[in-house]
């Protein structure tokens, strides 16, 4: 199909669908499931609505401030909630509610939000005697984008301390990080344990699900000075991210 017969299609769909939306002004209902349409008039008011938008800005504030006594570590809303007989992973403040369910993205474990008590408990100790924490953070490419991960390792540094962007691989086909480049001098051979995997001589995959091999003999000193990797923090994106303590290189033989 050329590219402008594709274009009329979706465009005689639209209309097809607009002219539903005329027809059945009400939306139409298929078993149990009511689907609504769009009619011309909802396009009409769009700029209306945007020059006009309703927004409660004091109620938001006081929803950002209530988050940011979560954030740091307020948890007297629980002990409020359990002498009153509220469950506490269902907890309102004040005129908006501010529930801790799988209605704000978390999902506990029958519904029991004091799961992870116990992990604050340990990074506050953790914070208080400086010792080291690591958190492995299992997804997708959402993850390994740093798109989802680094915020959240942004705030539990802010909250609990700690800096540097974490676990990076030896190499990146993309760069996907904001904040980090890494260069190296030879093109390392990457197996992967999804996607298009390239059968590798072991299936030791790492964190990571992949490894890297390089090309060829470094034993040798001379040729070993030739490869090169450099991870270039630049100052971008989250301020933690750009300094670290301590540096790891995880390799084998």
């Amino acid at each position: 199909m050329r590219p402008i017969h594709t274009l009329l299609f979706l465009v005689f769909v639209g209309l097809g669908l607009l002219g539903l939306g005329e027809i059945f002004p009400s939306g139409v209902k298929v078993g149990s499931v009511d689907i609504r349409l769009y009619r011309f008039q909802d396009f009409l008011h769009v700029d209306s609505v945007l020059e006009n938008p309703k927004v409660d800005q004091d109620r938001l504030l006081r929803l950002e401030e209530k988050t940011n006594q979560l954030l740091a570590g307020d948890t007297s809303f629980h002990a409020i909630g359990h002498s009153t007989g509220i469950d506490s992973s269902s907890t309102d403040f004040g005129d908006f509610g501010f529930h801790i369910d799988s209605a704000s993205g978390i999902q506990y474990p029958a519904g029991d939000s004091t799961i992870l008590f116990s992990l604050f408990r340990e990074l506050d100790s953790a914070k208080s005697s400086s010792s080291l924490v690591r958190i492995l953070h299992i997804g997708d490419s959402q993850i390994e984008g740093d798109r989802i991960t680094g915020y959240l390792r942004q705030r539990l540094q802010q909250q609990y301390g700690g800096c540097g962007p974490g676990l990076v691989p030896y190499s990146e086909e993309i760069a996907s990080r904001v904040y980090l480049r890494i260069h190296n001098t030879n093109s390392p051979l990457k197996y992967s344990l999804y996607g298009k995997p390239k059968t590798g001589p072991h299936s030791n995959y790492s964190v990571l699900h992949n490894y890297f091999r390089l090309s060829k003999d470094t034993s040798d000193a001379e040729k070993s000075l030739k490869d090169r990797i450099d991870i270039d923090l630049n100052g971008q994106g989250y301020r933690r991210n750009n300094y670290f303590e301590n540096a790891s290189l995880i390799c084998r033989n």
